[in-house]
């Protein structure tokens, strides 16, 4: 082969050379071109998808938010309108203490007149105190006696007039009065038929007010019943052991000596020993104004 002729196949091979390595650059531009298209269309594609995938979040949370928004609505309705049926109950509930309140300051007015009455009635010496008119049956405040010509045996020329409230009845053993120093201040037992203790602090709010006389009334076994009548008695407060204060002359068929030794006597109960003996007389015979514990009582 000649020089020329390898010159010139040289030249052609350069030239299928260069044709190859242009026709690979487009091949390779056109490449890239596709994936850039590609690409960009994934991104769109994308893109949507989050914003379609956004909205419907968007959506839901707003539906949440409005579910919230209407449940806290419903809580604050049925608040409101709890808090307005409270505010009927309470003032129904004012108006009703009102009433009462109103009910017991005039039933205490009245009995304030009567004692009033009562006072200056024992105050002016016109005789005994008639303490009936301060009751009544429905209320039951007291057990009063009115007739004692109903109790067995009870035979008196004297006339002790009108109702005594009855602080003390003791016939059948049915109540043990062997109690505490609270129980005998409040009172115990049954007022309406059975045995029972009116209560010290109820005995010395009635001798605050006007004198009282006491009127002691035993059957005995053979079933004749003795009274002492005792003109004048009184105790003082709880804070002073409800000790006896005063206590007058007695008349009648039993008038025994304990009743006048009780004067300046404190009242004992078992958990409460204020008698100048040295025993525990309230723990061995019951509560009452000891100052000795072989006193008949």
């Amino acid at each position: 082969m000649t020089t020329v002729q390898l010159m010139n196949r040289l030249v052609s091979l350069e030239d299928r050379i260069n044709d190859a390595l242009v026709n690979g650059t487009r091949q390779q531009e056109g490449l890239v071109t596709k994936l850039k298209h590609e690409i960009v269309k994934s991104i769109d594609d994308l893109t949507k998808a989050f914003e379609k995938v956004w909205v419907e979040l968007k959506r839901e949370d707003c539906l949440d938010q409005s579910r919230i928004m209407s449940k806290i609505s419903d809580v604050a309705l049925t608040a409101e309108q709890h808090k307005e049926q409270i505010l009927r109950r309470m003032k129904y509930i004012a108006a009703e203490r009102e009433d009462r309140l109103i009910e017991k300051i005039d039933a205490s007015k009245d009995s304030l007149t009567n004692l009033i009455l009562s006072r200056r009635t024992a105050n002016k010496c016109y005789g005994k105190v008639d303490v009936s008119g301060l009751l009544t049956a429905d209320e039951r405040l007291f057990p009063v006696v009115y007739d004692f010509s109903l109790i067995p045996g009870f035979e008196t020329n004297s006339d002790f007039g009108g109702g005594w409230i009855l602080f003390q009845r003791r016939f059948d053993g049915s109540i043990d009065f062997n109690r505490s120093w609270s129980e005998y201040r409040d009172g115990f037992g049954n007022l309406v038929q059975g045995e029972f203790w009116l209560g010290l602090q109820k005995l010395y709010m009635l001798m605050r007010f006007c004198p009282q006389e006491l009127l002691i009334v035993v059957e005995l076994a053979n079933g004749t019943a003795l009274y002492g009548h005792i003109e004048e008695f009184a105790i003082t407060n709880e804070w002073d052991g409800y000790r006896v204060k005063k206590i007058g002359r007695c008349k009648g068929t039993w008038c025994v000596k304990c009743l006048v030794s009780t004067k300046n006597s404190m009242f004992s109960a078992y958990d409460r020993d204020n008698d100048v003996d040295l025993r525990n007389c309230a723990a061995m015979h019951g509560g009452w104004w000891y100052y000795a514990c072989g006193q008949e009582r």
